[in-house]
């Protein structure tokens, strides 16, 4: 998916292109909500130490119910992956391109909403083309903003977030 990787500058004058926009819009927001599962419930981590032999019956997990998810790019993907989240009654906050949405939202903002993302969202779900927002669009300065115990989901390019200041982040 994307299409960061074709060269349109070396494409012929009026050469029609198409594309199979959102085709993955439900497997992709099926993965976001499972890797949210997976990370409120500690599934990973848990896994492993039942593979130790240990279990752990007494330590608590979160609960994605009611709580509230971000969703950077709030187009096919975004919006299939709303829909499913508001399974959990969770809170939707959205931004896209146009700040508007004719999707059930709790708020729907451009990109100059971004902190008001970063700082509500219990999860928050990248699923933005590299196209629309610049490289390394999630840095430092975003991570910091971000609650302490946020899940963060990246459907989308790698470049969007600055790896370099994720891996500091998770390492602090």
């Amino acid at each position: 998916a994307g299409v960061d990787f074709i060269p349109f500058d070396r494409f012929p004058k009026g050469m029609v292109a198409a594309a199979n926009r959102g085709a993955s819009a439900e497997p992709m927001a099926e993965h976001a909500l499972a890797m949210a599962l997976a990370a409120a419930k500690r599934l990973l981590p848990e896994h492993e130490a039942l593979r130790r032999g240990i279990f752990n019956q007494h330590k608590p997990n979160r609960s994605l119910l009611g709580a509230t998810c971000g969703i950077l790019g709030f187009g096919g993907v975004g919006v299939a992956t709303a829909r499913l989240f508001r399974c959990l009654d969770m809170r939707i906050l959205a931004l896209n391109r146009r700040g508007h949405t004719d999707e059930p939202v709790d708020f729907i903002g451009g990109q100059d909403s971004l902190d008001t993302l970063l700082v509500q969202s219990d999860v928050l779900v990248i699923a933005a083309p590299l196209t629309v927002p610049p490289v390394g669009l999630i840095g430092a300065a975003q991570l910091a903003r971000m609650k302490s115990d946020a899940i963060l989901i990246n459907l989308s390019r790698g470049e969007i977030i600055d790896e370099a200041a994720l891996f500091a982040h998770l390492k602090a």
